[in-house]
């Protein structure tokens, strides 16, 4: 087998964890189109800043994606806000799914089945490919980033679906997930890869100090690798602040 040749479960799934996350989104997007025989899109307006995906389909399902391999608790508590949010606005019958890459930890296991959240994890895409979207993956693997296809338009609609999302954030306490997740996903998509594992919500070992998101930082080469070696940055932290105003020295 070679990189761009996955053949058993254990290659499939490594390769999902290995393409980039907009590749990740693309081959997601397929899999439920075809699955569901239902357009998927981005969301319009003002639901863009509450999901990935919209399966047109009744009820409604809003699809949040992570390429991660360990999901944590934090993503997951995310997403149950997210879901909330969605039903406020659209209805209770509508409904959002999480699917990731990898896998979730224990405790965001248990934290799935207590909210009676959606979750498919990478070992079951893995059995849901076909020979087509099999094929999307592989593509995504030789070309890790400029996959061609079908459905190339999600991918080309991302940056312009991130800056509908920010135009739909109100600033304040009341929009903080979504600005909180809108930021994530930015790095998702401009930083990663080559930075690695993202996580949200992340404390010291005290509880007593808590940053936003954290970006794993093992680059090789490049200005992400100078940073790390020169700053011994090998995290990247950032806080996400959702105020009206600029920040201030103590914010």
């Amino acid at each position: 087998m070679t990189k761009a040749d996955p053949q058993s479960p254990g290659e499939l799934f490594d390769a999902l964890n290995s393409i980039a996350p907009t590749d990740f989104e693309q081959l997601v997007a397929e899999i439920l189109s075809d699955e569901n025989q239902a357009l998927v899109s981005r969301p319009p307006g003002r639901d863009s800043a509450f999901a990935d995906f919209v399966v047109h389909r009744e009820p409604k399902l809003f699809v949040e994606t992570k390429r991660m391999r360990q999901v944590p608790s934090s993503i997951l508590f995310q997403a149950i806000g997210l879901r909330e949010q969605v039903r406020q606005k659209i209805g209770q019958d509508a409904d959002l799914w999480l699917i990731i890459s990898g896998e979730l930890t224990t405790g965001a296991s248990a934290l799935a089945r207590q909210h009676g959240l959606s979750v498919i994890d990478g070992r079951n895409i893995v059995r849901r490919l076909t020979s087509k979207t099999r094929g999307s993956l592989v593509r995504a693997l030789l070309t890790q980033g400029t996959t061609p296809g079908q459905d190339q338009t999600i991918v080309e609609s991302k940056s312009a679906s991130l800056l509908e999302a920010l135009d739909q954030i109100k600033p304040g306490k009341g929009d903080w997930a979504l600005y909180q997740r809108f930021v994530g996903d930015l790095v998702d998509y401009l930083f990663r890869p080559p930075l690695g594992e993202l996580v949200l919500e992340s404390s010291d070992e005290s509880g007593r100090n808590r940053r936003d998101i954290v970006v794993e930082n093992g680059v090789e080469g490049g200005f992400w690798a100078l940073v790390r070696l020169d700053y011994r940055a090998h995290y990247i932290v950032i806080d996400a602040k959702n105020h009206k105003e600029g920040p201030t020295k103590h914010s």
